[in-house]
This record gives structure tokens, C-alpha cells and sequence, in this order.
């Protein structure tokens, strides 16, 4: 018992003797993990921002939307019309929103646009707010404009000149991007159907904008619409932002992988480092490892000093690092002055477990890695460890 606890006191005041003789070697093994760790943290948050951005970019209805286009001939313009206004809301059964319009073989002006598309809602589309009517009051009508018009314009009432003589009373509003992504035109005239009945019977263009359901993909819906469209033998436009949801799922996936290489590359830096501390301090103390493997000292026991020793002071380094970085981090990149302020998509409250896990994983590999000059000494008998 007296030999059990006395070795390793020995070896823990030997330890603290050094450090004092030799402050460079603690220092070193505190501040490299330390500093590995702030930036690991640094990173893992600009990662999880990003992230974030990206999920809320991959969340957004008006980039998940799926467009469909198709114009309905002068044969069929009446019977698509009528079936249009039974069922408004085409692939509902897949889609969180389904909204149809019916775009008018006609244009239109207005006081600041000389030629309008004109667009008749069966239904308001969720994406734009229309004014309130009165009981009894026809249903509004809307310019959607892609101006920045001034309070002033806005509040004013304009019109829709559909034909000489014709006007329709309307608002401006912003135009959504849901429409703003198809027509490449300053103005969009949004009209109740029944405005438009005597031109949308002659001939129209159906516009289905779906947003399919959270367990359906942006390319699952494009398949069936196009599976459905050929057995119809029916000529559609679809237009989606496919190509850049999958860009975006690209960019995401590679966030794990980022993450692993950093950590990856953590243990290895920290393991070069520390094993070229623990191999000059063996050669340092071969004469007392010499000595007590005279004495019949198991190395296990020098090894898991060393061990103890390293984890001690290099955990220390990476909490301080977890402290600094939960604490000074965020006051830095959201540090007021009388510079313009960067966005930058930092994000350090969305580092989560498994981003702290990849990090002691790293500092676990580091240390242990670092051991390997210390067991290939000490696994020598007593009397060769000497030069």
C-alpha cells in the first residue's frame, strides 16, 4: 500500500518541479489546445451559421415552389375555364399550396406601366395580400410592381385600363418572387377572373404555382407532374429552382465532412506537438525512468502518469477554449461601433454536442497519439534505457 501511493506522489511532485523549472512545457501543452480549440469553436460556428442560412434558404416556399405553364388552346379555352373554377387547387393532395391564375391572351396599362401581363386569381393567392372590399364590392384587383414606389404612391388609388373605356380600379403592391422569378417585366395586373371571363373562355395560360408537402422533394413533384402531363399528352413549362436546391443540399452535406476534417486535423497538429514535448521531456528524465524501473516501478504506471499528466493540462486548455469562445466570441462579432457592422452568419448558441464530442475526440487522439514516444521508451528493460 505504502509503495502504491508513494510512487505516484513522487511523480506528481517531480511533475510540479518541472513545471516550475521549465513553464515553456505546461504552457505549451495549456496553449495549443487552447488555441485549437477557440478556433475549432470559431468554426463550428460560422459552419452552424451557415447552415442555418442554408436550411432557411432550402425552407423557403418561393424556392421550393414548382411552376407549371400551359397555354389551353381556343378549342378548349371554355371547358378549362369552367373546370378551372370547380378545382382551383391542382395537385392539392401534394402540396402544402397550390395556387392557380390565369393568365389573359390580352395586356393592360396603368399609370406608371404602358403594358401590363394580366393575371385573373380564382382564388387569392397566399402569397399576396390583397385589400379588404366591402360586402357587396367586387373583388380587388392588384399592379404588382417590382419599383420601389414611395408611401405616397402607394397609397394612391390607380387603374387597369384592360381596353379603351375599360378600367378596373386597383392598388399597387410589391410583386412576390414567386411570380417575379417567371415574368421578366416591371408590372404584373392581378384580376379577379370574372373581370376576365370574355377573355379567358377565347383562350388563356394556366399558371400552377405548388409548394410541395415537407416529405416531398422539389424533384419527386416535378416527376409526377411530368408523368401525369405525358400521359395527358398534355405540353407543359415547368420551372423550379431544382438545379439550386441541390447546389444548396450539396453545400449542407459537406458540412459534416468539414467538421470531421477539422477535427481530424486538430488531433494530428496536437499530437506532433505534443509528442515532440513528451519525447524531449523522456530524454530529459531517462536517468529517474532509469532509476525507478531499477527499482522495479511497472512502466504502466510512468505511462499513465503521463497520461494524467497530459489530459490535465491539455482539457484545461480546451475548457478554457469552450469559455472563451461561449463568452468573448459572440461580443466580437456583434460588436457595435461606428463601423458598419458585417453580417457575418455566426451562429456560436447553434454548436451542439456532437460539434464539442468531435473536439474532445480530437484532444483524446492528440494525447494518446503524443504517448507513443513514452511507450516505445519505457517498454525497454532498465538497464538499456540509458545511452
Amino acid at each position: 500500500m505504502k509503495y502504491s501511493t508513494s510512487i505516484p506522489a513522487y511523480l506528481w511532485r517531480n511533475a510540479l518541479r518541472r513545471w516550475f523549472e521549465n513553464p515553456a512545457s505546461p504552457a505549451t501543452k495549456f496553449l495549443v489546445p487552447f488555441l485549437f480549440g477557440l478556433l475549432a469553436m470559431m468554426i463550428f460556428g460560422l459552419l452552424r451559421g451557415v447552415e442555418a442560412e442554408l436550411k432557411e434558404q432550402l425552407g423557403r416556399s418561393d424556392l421550393r415552389s414548382v411552376t407549371i405553364s400551359e397555354f389551353i388552346s381556343p378549342g378548349q379555352a371554355s371547358s378549362r375555364y369552367y373546370s378551372a373554377l370547380e378545382n382551383p387547387s391542382p395537385w392539392a393532395e401534394y402540396c402544402e399550396s397550390s395556387e392557380l391564375l390565369l393568365q389573359a391572351p390580352i395586356s393592360a396599362s396603368s399609370r406608371f406601366f404602358p403594358r401590363l401581363p394580366v393575371l385573373g386569381y380564382i382564388n387569392p393567392p397566399s402569397f399576396v395580400q390583397l385589400p379588404e372590399t366591402a360586402p357587396g364590392e367586387p373583388r380587388p384587383a392588384l399592379i404588382l410592381s417590382e419599383r420601389d414606389f414611395p408611401k405616397s404612391i402607394l397609397a394612391q388609388k390607380d387603374y387597369i385600363e384592360v381596353s379603351e373605356g375599360y378600367r378596373i380600379p386597383a392598388q399597387l403592391a410589391s410583386m412576390p418572387k414567386q411570380l417575379d422569378m417567371i415574368y421578366q417585366t416591371q408590372g404584373i395586373a392581378l384580376v379577379p377572373v370574372e373581370m376576365l371571363e370574355m377573355a379567358l373562355v377565347q383562350a388563356h395560360t394556366r399558371l400552377q404555382i405548388l409548394v410541395p408537402r415537407s416529405d416531398l422533394s422539389t424533384k419527386k413533384l416535378e416527376t409526377l407532374i411530368r408523368n401525369h402531363a405525358a400521359a395527358d399528352d398534355n405540353d407543359l413549362q415547368i420551372f423550379s429552382a431544382q438545379a439550386v436546391l441541390e447546389q444548396l443540399g450539396q453545400i449542407s452535406r459537406r458540412q459534416e465532412l468539414a467538421r470531421a476534417l477539422l477535427g481530424f486535423g486538430i488531433a494530428v497538429i496536437l499530437s506532433l506537438i505534443l509528442g515532440s514535448l513528451s519525447l524531449l521531456e523522456f530524454r530529459q528524465e531517462l536517468y529517474l525512468f532509469a532509476l525507478l524501473r531499477s527499482f522495479g516501478v511497472h512502466p504502466g504506471n510512468l505511462l499513465l502518469h503521463y497520461l494524467l499528466e497530459t489530459t490535465l493540462i491539455t482539457f484545461s486548455g480546451g475548457l478554457a477554449a469552450l469559455l472563451a469562445a461561449y463568452q468573448f466570441i459572440p461580443l466580437l462579432i456583434n460588436r457595435q461601433g461606428d463601423a458598419p457592422q458585417l453580417t457575418v452568419p455566426f451562429s456560436i448558441n447553434a454548436v451542439d454536442f456532437s460539434d464539442i464530442a468531435i473536439l474532445i475526440v480530437a484532444l483524446i487522439a492528440g494525447i494518446l497519439l503524443s504517448a507513443l514516444p513514452i511507450i516505445f521508451g519505457i517498454r525497454k528493460p532498465a538497464g538499456l534505457l540509458l545511452p
